[in-house]
Parts: C-alpha cells; sequence; structure tokens
C-alpha cells in the first residue's frame, strides 16, 4: 500500500529477461523484492556496504537493470526471522538431513517473492524451473557464477494462497549436432514431484537437491531442478526466500 519505490513501497525496475526489456511490475515473471543486512561497515567510496544478491550475476530469465537496482535494509522483523529459522536448522540439523551443510553464518539476504495476476495487471505470475546454485557439468561450484555461498540451504517461507512447486530431474548428455555437453528432461514418467506451498509452510533446499551426482547406471552426471509455478485467477502469495 505504500508509494512505488519508496523506503516501504514496490521497487519498480526494467528488467531484461532473455533480452527483452520489461518492467517487473508487469512482467509474466514473478515479482522480486530485495533485502540484505547490513555489514556494519561504511566504504569512504560506496558509503554503507549491504549484502545483495542477483545484481552482478544476474540470472538470465530476470536480468535487472544494474543501474536502478535496489536492496533494501533488514528490518527487525526480518532480522528476528533470520535468526530464528536460522537457530531452527541449527537445533534440527540431524533430522532435517543438514549435517553435510554449511550453517555456520545466520541468514544476511532476503528475497521476496510476490506473486499476484489479475486481468488488470498480467493473466499469469511464473517462475521457471531453475537451479539456486550453478554448477559445471562435473558437479563442482562455479564461483563466478554464483552469488549464494557454496555449500548453504536456501529456505522458503510461504504466505498467503497456496502455490504448487514442481521438481524435475535432467542428465547430462552430449549433443549431438553440438558435441557439447547439454542438461536434458528426463522423462515425466520417471520423475516429475509436485509440492504444495501452502500459508506459513517452510521449505528447506538443500544443496545436495542441487548439486549433479553421478548416476551409478547410465554413468552420467543427474540434477533436480524447481520451479514451474504459476499463480493466476486473482490468487495471491507470497515466498520469502532466505539465503548466505
Amino acid at each position: 500500500m505504500s508509494p512505488l519505490n519508496s523506503v516501504r513501497g514496490i521497487s519498480v525496475a526494467t528488467e531484461r529477461p532473455y533480452g527483452s526489456t520489461l518492467v517487473n511490475l508487469d512482467r509474466r515473471g514473478v515479482l522480486r523484492q530485495y533485502y540484505g543486512k547490513d555489514d556494519g561497515m561504511m566504504c569512504h567510496e560506496t558509503g554503507l556496504l549491504r549484502y545483495s544478491y542477483g545484481y552482478s550475476r544476474g540470472n538470465s530469465s530476470v536480468g535487472t537493470d544494474p543501474n536502478n537496482f535496489v536492496t533494501k535494509p533488514f528490518n527487525d522483523h526480518l532480522k528476528l526471522l533470520s535468526s530464528t529459522v536460522h537457530a531452527l536448522l541449527l537445533n534440527n540439523r540431524k533430522e532435517l538431513n543438514l549435517e553435510g551443510v554449511d550453517l555456520s553464518v545466520s541468514f544476511n539476504h532476503c528475497t521476496i517473492l510476490l506473486y499476484f495476476a489479475d486481468k488488470t495487471l498480467k493473466p499469469v505470475s511464473s517462475m521457471p524451473f531453475h537451479c539456486d546454485v550453478t554448477y559445471n557439468h562435473k558437479g563442482q561450484y562455479v564461483d563466478s557464477a554464483n552469488e549464494q555461498v557454496e555449500n548453504t540451504p536456501s529456505v522458503i517461507i510461504s504466505l498467503g494462497d497456496t502455490r504448487y512447486l514442481k521438481w524435475r530431474l535432467q542428465i547430462c548428455l552430449v549433443n549431438k549436432a553440438t558435441g557439447r555437453l547439454k542438461w536434458y528432461n528426463v522423462s515425466k514418467t520417471n520423475f516429475i514431484k509436485t509440492m504444495a506451498l501452502g500459508d506459513k509452510t517452510i521449505l528447506i533446499v538443500n544443496t545436495l537437491d542441487e548439486r549433479p551426482f553421478l548416476d551409478s547406471g547410465s554413468r552420467c552426471f543427474m540434477r533436480y531442478q524447481h520451479g514451474n509455478v504459476n499463480v493466476k485467477d486473482s490468487a495471491f502469495t507470497c515466498g520469502l526466500v532466505l539465503r548466505v
């Protein structure tokens, strides 16, 4: 309800998904708003330092304009949420299969995903299949392509109407036309799963869920992707994505 581009309002920016320039408010892709913790240091050249995400290595499906990219500060509510969820993971790391995950740092960034579709704005709000963390075809973390710290989880807290998140399995094979390795979808009959993300649910994306692994049968690398979310018919759902 706050004015656009105000401290508490929605930040408007142009985005270039796959090379096409669109306004973030009305394009089909889910509206993203970014919040980061201040690190307590001042830089003489740039001012206050704040943890940001998606600025310099934006995904090709987003491509936010760097000249109008805003990372808002954590307020007290986000600070409390970050520390509470971090403690939840630490205290239940065995039950949640997080014993091999890096939980040394509390979450310092939150991307808020606002899914809303209406005939006056856009017919659908969507999120494509993707991996939060980029690995090469050998399963190695690619530092130049990532901003999320290696081996850290993403935690998604959902509010509002239920949305449906899908998972799919991919296999890495040589493209006969180019001779290069490429990810191909495994048949839907073999693996595709759907999760209902309802109000006040928490989803933990374990780093193991996305890191490519060597399949013992095919001797090829395989990986999981998540996404394919589509919200329409005036439904409203929000996802608070916490990461390091």
